[in-house]
């Protein structure tokens, strides 16, 4: 697959297909870590839970 670096520019915007799929995978990013640490901090405080009402 090619990709025209310059298209985005031609088309009048400033998004090239690369920059796309970089702003798309930085906004996953975005979504999905501060959700896996409020899960894993979820677990990490019902296991320390668990250990404290034994």
């Amino acid at each position: 697959m090619t990709v025209n670096a310059g298209a985005g520019q031609e088309g009048g915007t400033p998004f090239t297909q690369v920059g796309v799929r970089e702003l798309r995978r930085l906004g996953i990013l975005t979504m999905v870590i501060p959700t896996g640490c409020a899960v894993g901090a979820e677990v990490v405080q019902g296991i320390l839970t668990g250990f404290i009402k034994l």
